[in-house]
């Protein structure tokens, strides 16, 4: 009763795409267009709200219950591990080496292109967007599903349960609540969409680069249906095999890769510019959360930081359950200064190196 519909309402929004290419480009421009304009005010202080969650959580009277009286499952290495796969995806990958160019070309409030300041902000805008404004959505929805799954033993693996905490079984049962599923799994569908069709270039052009591979349709399709066979492989082995070692293994050559880049590049530079924009960042946080632009014409904010919250919202939900998987046995506050630990110093890590 919850996957039909979502799929229905994919495969007739891809049909109209597909005989109306032109129809369909102005018809998301116009959602966009509300989305991150109109409502684009909603996005930032629902971030900065969410925040402000987790510092109560993680640091008030909340912070040292625990999400069931088990033992952890996970050594603190794996867990730590399989979080950082969780909130750094491939989109790490392809914006650490990109991100801070079109910064630089384009820059917030009324800097000017390829001015040092311009530079500066860049850098630090680049920590912002992958930083714990944004990513503490999932550590806040990873208590919460945790606390429904590990302390009140209910299942997750649909938003209406969550909803039955609230407003109890029978709402969860209803029609309403069959919506909620069906419209969180259209929001995750189309939320990885946009992950795969920012990452599916970046792997063609990699085997255009190293084999000579030309890109094409054909090309693209065999990169999504190579990597849907990956995780389907891995979610089908469990939590404890597929995914613990594809983690494991990526925290491995990731790291490695990266430690050997930064030997081998201007490492005191990337130091040098690291502390620089961290402490810039510090300074502008609030700014940066809050900026509209509504008195200007710069549409910085609607374009980068108000679709960094819309994006992350619209895969929040899988991304919540999956954490919520993992920490049964540890307190609120590890669950949250956890998770946010591993994600936010391993996406800087990214950026600090790559981009230089």
């Amino acid at each position: 009763l919850v996957l039909w519909p979502a799929i229905i309402i994919v495969l007739a929004f891809c049909t109209y795409v597909t005989l109306d290419t032109e129809g369909a480009e102005n018809l998301l421009k116009f959602f966009y267009g509300i989305i991150t304009g109109k409502l684009g005010w909603v996005y930032q202080l629902g971030g900065f709200a969410f925040f402000v969650i987790f510092i109560y959580l993680a640091f008030g009277k909340y912070g040292s219950k625990k999400l069931g009286d088990v033992k952890p499952e996970f050594s603190t290495f794996k867990w730590l591990g399989l979080i950082f796969a969780t909130s750094s995806s491939a989109s790490v990958l392809v914006w650490n080496s990109l991100e801070s160019f079109y910064y630089v070309k384009y820059p917030p409030f009324t800097l000017e292109p390829f001015s040092e300041m311009s530079y500066n902000f860049a850098q630090a805008y680049s920590l912002y967007h992958w930083g714990p404004i944004t990513l503490c959505l999932y550590s806040v929805l990873g208590v919460i599903f945790g606390y429904a799954m590990h302390v009140k033993k209910k299942d997750i693996t649909k938003p209406s349960g969550i909803f039955g905490l609230l407003l109890g079984e029978e709402w969860a049962r209803s029609w309403k609540g069959k919506l909620v599923d069906v419209l969180s799994l259209f929001s995750l569908i189309t939320g990885y969409a946009t992950t795969l069709g920012i990452c599916t270039p970046l792997i063609s052009k990699i085997l255009e680069h190293l084999f000579g591979a030309a890109p094409s349709t054909m090309l693209d399709t065999m990169i999504l249906l190579a990597v849907t066979t990956l995780i389907t492989i891995c979610v089908y082995t469990g939590l404890y095999k597929g995914i613990a070692l594809l983690s494991t293994i990526r925290i491995y050559v990731g790291y490695s890769l990266l430690i050997i880049l930064f030997l081998a590049g201007p490492t005191a530079f990337m130091l040098q510019n690291f502390t620089g924009s961290f402490g810039l960042m510090l300074q502008n946080i609030i700014q940066m959360t809050t900026y509209t632009g509504a008195n200007g014409t710069n549409t910085f904010t609607q374009d980068w930081t108000i679709f960094y919250f819309a994006w992350f919202i619209a895969i929040s939900i899988v991304c919540g359950t999956y954490l919520a998987r993992t920490p049964a046995g540890r307190t609120v506050r590890q669950v949250l200064c956890g998770s946010l630990g591993a994600s936010v110093p391993g996406n800087w890590i990214h950026f600090i190196v790559v981009q230089h």
